[in-house]
């Protein structure tokens, strides 16, 4: 918990790293707040100081802003959220909500995500994209992909890995499973080049190929 001695230190220190910091007593009264947090609403201290916090920030008491502090003023403990700005739509806050010692209340500290989440976007979009072209790739040189785990054992094929090595839809895959497929005086290379590529010192790459068998159907 923060003790009310330490709000104005505490509120210098989020200045100096570009974030806002507030505290709120239990009639949600703003009791401290930092110059960044006055930037983004447009208030003086002497204006906002005292002030009921859904004032400054007008219709915010019934969004999920307001239900996140209310929810950490009733539990008293500490809470962390991300909303989407009521003042300026489109722009993000992730926040940390703490509690005042002796009940006296909450402190908030927030920063904006909104350009860590146009970026959260802009790499999902860019793994959609180079799944798409594999996809494509795939299905224009009907190539087969698989992977194992070594540490679980588990193979897993798509399923024209599956039709070019002969192995049935429910038929479990191991790594046993897989060895059994090389050639057997290939086994022990690629075991040991597994084990190499895997190992301490390894790269976590085995650049090898080999020639498998045809499982019976």
């Amino acid at each position: 918990m923060i003790s009310i001695g330490d709000l104005d230190s505490l509120a210098a220190w989020h200045d100096a790293i570009e974030e806002g910091f507030c505290a709120l007593d239990q009639n949600w009264r703003i009791i401290a707040v930092n110059d960044t947090a006055l930037a983004l609403v447009g208030f003086s201290r002497e204006a906002a100081y005292d002030r009921i916090v859904w004032e400054v920030i007008p219709g915010s008491a019934e969004t999920e802003y307001g239900a996140f502090l209310r929810r950490a003023m009733a539990q008293a403990q500490r809470l962390n959220f991300e909303v989407e700005s009521r003042l300026d739509p489109g722009r993000f806050y992730r926040a940390v909500v703490l509690p005042l010692a002796a009940d006296a209340g909450i402190a908030v500290a927030f920063y904006e995500t909104t350009r860590e989440r146009a970026l959260e976007r802009k790499r999902a979009r860019e793994v959609r994209e180079n799944e798409i072209r594999l996809r494509l790739a795939l299905e224009a040189t009907r190539t087969g992909i698989w992977d194992v785990d070594i540490p679980t054992s588990t193979l897993t094929l798509d399923e024209r890995c599956r039709e070019l090595l002969g192995i049935r839809a429910e038929e479990r895959l191991t790594y046993e499973l897989f060895l059994s497929l090389l050639h057997p005086t290939d086994r022990t290379a690629a075991v040991e080049g597994i084990e190499r590529g895997l190992g301490p010192h390894g790269t976590g790459e085995i650049p090898a190929g080999y020639p498998i068998l045809m499982l019976e159907t």
